[in-house]
């Protein structure tokens, strides 16, 4: 039998270990966790948005159950036939305003990387999750509770996820704007234009 030894030759390669992953400075980790959640509430809006507008909802009549069905801003049509009044039109058309206010708070804490406009964001969700749930056996307002839970979890798992000191330290627009502050140098550069050393 031959003993084959392995050979140690300088041709002999060591594989060398994968790189690392870029470490992002501990003051930009949560503005970006922030701007990532912020995009699965923005996906939360568009579910509702096309919940309201495009799925079936139920529409009030004056007696007995619901006997027709259709997109949400039909129940606001049909004031003067509901039995629910002019508070249920209010309520109806509140959900656009909270929809409206998802995206402007979401936008917002995208823009700037803070947690300030979480709270509301939470809010506005809980609101529209509480409008929903009262006609969830229908397919709008359905998928409608499923938009505005993803609202609630983007919202909320930011705002933990975060702490109050760990706010980015300036936008990128005050970073452009601070002053830069130069010592005088004159007395250096005629000393060297003179060819004094």
């Amino acid at each position: 039998m031959l003993d084959v030894q392995p050979s140690l030759t300088p041709e002999a390669s060591v594989p060398t270990p994968p790189a690392l992953p870029a470490v992002e400075p501990p003051d930009q980790a949560v503005p970006n966790a922030l701007r990532g959640l912020m995009i699965i509430v923005l996906i939360g809006t568009a579910i509702v948005l096309v919940a309201l507008l495009l799925l079936q909802w139920p529409i009030v009549k004056q007696a007995g159950p619901p006997a027709d069905y259709g997109p949400q801003f039909q129940r606001i049509l049909v004031v003067g036939e509901s039995s629910r009044g002019i508070v249920g039109a209010i309520v109806d058309v509140s959900v656009y305003a909270m929809l409206i206010a998802a995206i402007v708070l979401a936008v917002r804490t995208l823009r700037t990387g803070r947690r300030d406009w979480l709270s509301p964001l939470i809010v506005v969700g809980l609101l529209g999750l509480a409008y929903v749930t009262g006609m969830v056996l229908y397919i709008g307002p359905m998928v409608g509770a499923c938009g505005f839970s993803l609202i609630i979890f983007g919202g909320l798992v930011g705002w933990i996820a975060s702490n109050p000191g760990d706010e980015p330290s300036a936008t990128p627009n005050e970073e452009l704007t601070t002053p830069v502050m130069h010592e005088d140098l004159s007395d250096e550069s005629t000393n060297v234009e003179s060819g004094a050393m």
